[in-house]
């Protein structure tokens, strides 16, 4: 599991290079917008660095890795999906509140469906453990 957790770390941190040096390195001038989307990626890594790091607070079982399947899922989507305002703020010069409204609006959904994702952990568990309880042997 060590290893895991040490691969999730490692891949975390080649992907936000990548992501810096295509936002920095593509873009023609650093505008506001570019800022503002480096600082959302900067946001949308280190969160789900944060969150993976909770989750992995203990050791978890092969029935806790199912279960945190989707919400790793939605984690690496986030940061793989921040790379398309990247991209676009990198070749195109908008305003910086055009650049905030994008990447408030890729954070706020992407944290809806990642809560929505812990809750619904919350519920399997509760009812998985009450199926384990009032289940009858033959």
């Amino acid at each position: 599991m060590k290893s895991n957790r040490l691969l999730g770390i490692v891949l975390w941190g080649v992907g936000l290079a990548v992501e810096c040096l295509l936002l920095l390195c593509l873009a023609r001038t650093y505008s506001a917008a570019v800022w503002v989307t480096f600082g959302f990626t900067l946001f949308a890594f280190i969160s789900q660095l944060a969150l993976w790091l909770y989750v992995w607070r203990k050791p978890l079982n092969a029935e806790d890795n199912f279960l945190h399947m989707p919400l790793f899922t939605l984690s690496l989507r986030y940061m793989i999906l921040q790379v398309i305002p990247c991209l676009l703020f990198a070749f195109w010069q908008t305003s910086a509140r055009i650049a905030v409204l994008v990447n408030a609006a890729i954070a706020v959904v992407m944290w809806v469906l990642l809560i929505l994702s812990m809750i619904a952990k919350g519920h399997i568990e509760k009812v998985d453990g009450r199926q384990k309880n009032h289940h009858k042997e033959l």
